[in-house]
């Protein structure tokens, strides 16, 4: 029998699509709220925009996709190891 991490239990409902989502979107959110203010300091008010536009979707998207599927706080590793079992078991 293999043991479940913590980190498996995390990334079992998302799969490689979760996976691929992920960086590039944690990228996308960090990029475009350290830029939005820079670009509207320098008065370039449509890039400002895109670049807040950006982050706010990046984030609202790991709002609905990655967040409800978090272990509760004080979760043990055994709690998670049965959740996991009860999902592929559906």
């Amino acid at each position: 029998m293999s043991t479940i991490s913590a980190a498996d239990c995390r990334n079992k409902p998302h799969g490689k699509a979760g996976q691929a989502f992920r960086t590039p979107g944690k990228q996308i959110a960090i990029c475009g709220i350290y830029l939005f203010p820079m670009y509207l300091v320098g008065h370039w008010c449509v890039k400002s925009m895109i670049c807040l536009d950006a982050a706010i979707f990046a984030i609202a998207a790991f709002a609905f996709i990655w967040y409800p599927n978090l272990p509760a706080s004080g979760e043990t590793e055994s709690q998670l190891g049965q959740k996991t079992k009860e999902m592929t078991a559906e």
